[in-house]
């Protein structure tokens, strides 16, 4: 066991030495990776976008028939009729996971800090 720990913690060490090396350069290199970093994201984004477009409206979609057109209420009725249960399971995950975002998102306001113990 220790033989898996034991890299694990020397290549932690790499990446927190990494991080101070990356916060240390000046702030005009920072930037100009987090631009080319933004500009890769958005064109493989856009690539991703087309691609998928690409394969929904190719797709014949067999066994969709009557349900392709159906209306809200019938939506509605199924909803929370039939999925009632799977809709609710659903809405507790996404909440969960909004609030993790948002904690994760947070930002921390001077003098908070040392107040935690």
């Amino acid at each position: 066991m220790h033989d898996r720990v034991v890299p694990f913690l020397i290549d932690s060490e790499r990446l927190r030495d990494r991080v101070a090396r990356v916060r240390a350069d000046d702030e005009a290199s920072v930037r100009r990776w987090l631009a080319q970093s933004r500009d890769q994201v958005g064109r493989t984004a856009l690539v991703f976008a087309v691609v998928i477009g690409g394969v929904v409206l190719t797709t014949t979609w067999p066994g969709a028939g009557d349900f392709a057109w159906a209306r809200t209420s019938d939506v509605a009725t199924a909803l929370f009729g039939q999925f009632v249960l799977p809709f609710e399971i659903v809405s507790v995950l996404l909440t969960a996971a909004v609030v993790g975002g948002v904690l994760l998102a947070r930002r921390e306001l001077p003098g908070e800090k040392e107040g935690r113990q």
